[in-house]
């Protein structure tokens, strides 16, 4: 994967949590198989945090979660 493709998929991750405001994990599941930046994968847990920490690494940006509902 190009780092270009990589960039992308972490600004698309935060718009899309922004836009939503709050949103649960398998709704972000579900968006991420309908966006070209896939890879033609599903969004795993696993690939969901490693996002997530780079985007807080790269951008300061800390995406937490309420685990109460999950």
């Amino acid at each position: 994967m190009r780092n270009s493709d990589i960039f992308w998929q972490y600004t698309w991750l935060v718009n899309t949590i922004l836009r939503a405001e709050k949103i649960d994990f398998e709704r972000i599941r579900q968006m991420w198989l309908a966006n070209d930046l896939n890879d033609d994968r599903p969004l795993s847990r696993t690939t969901f945090y490693r996002l997530r920490q780079a985007i807080d690494d790269m951008f300061g940006i800390r995406i937490e979660s309420d685990n109460q509902h999950q």
